[in-house]
């Protein structure tokens, strides 16, 4: 993920310095930044909040930051083709993942507590990020008041995977709170994913 170490530098930190902030190992940090591993949702979590970003912002396209996105007339035809390339590479990626977390729900026992966890996290975090881009997205067209075709097509299919990945969190945590055993636990954990996500969002804000 080029994007994790953009981040980093930005900040002016090593590997070293942000395996320490964010206790993730630093073999683990090259891993990911290199593409030879594959971080679970929790890891990102970490060093997210160690870099003070949100988890989203490691799945954006550096080269297109989104404050800097075409605006108003004057827009040029690469601008367009740039700027329709992102939003259905954002769509596309939350699809797949959808599709991947959809496949691993259906290969997982409803009695695994550690792998609906897993699936719960996954599905939640990502949910968030994309709706996240998707609202972002959403005032830029307003903002511009203009979208091509294609830039809203790709705006539709991305609607379309929040909703499923909404969908597949809410079933994922039912199937968490249908075991008695499980009940107080699972309402605990969705507590504390509402509150990472409320704090991140006024971190933010500033």
């Amino acid at each position: 993920m080029d994007t994790v170490k953009e981040i980093r530098r930005r900040k002016g930190w090593s590997q070293k310095d942000l395996a320490e902030e964010s206790g993730v190992g630093q073999d683990t940090i090259s891993g990911i930044e290199s593409g030879r591993h594959e971080p679970r949702p929790s890891t990102l979590r970490k060093l997210a909040d160690a870099l003070d970003v949100e988890v989203a912002d490691f799945f954006r396209e550096p080269a297109v930051p989104l404050a800097e996105a075409p605006r108003e007339a004057g827009r040029t035809s690469a601008d367009v083709q740039e700027a329709e390339g992102f939003i259905e590479g954002v769509a596309s990626a939350a699809e797949s993942t959808a599709d991947r977390i959809e496949k691993r729900s259906e290969q997982t026992s409803a009695t695994d507590g550690d792998a609906l966890t897993a699936l719960l996290e996954d599905a939640w975090l990502t949910h968030r990020g994309a709706r996240q881009l998707l609202a972002e997205f959403e005032e830029e067209a307003a903002q511009q008041q203009r979208e091509t075709p294609a830039e809203r097509r790709a705006r539709s299919k991305l609607e379309r995977a929040v909703m499923r990945l909404n969908d597949l969190a809410e079933a994922t945590l039912a199937g968490l709170l249908e075991g008695p055993e499980e009940l107080e636990w699972a309402e605990e954990r969705a507590e504390q994913l509402i509150r990472l996500d409320e704090e991140r969002l006024r971190r933010r804000a500033g």
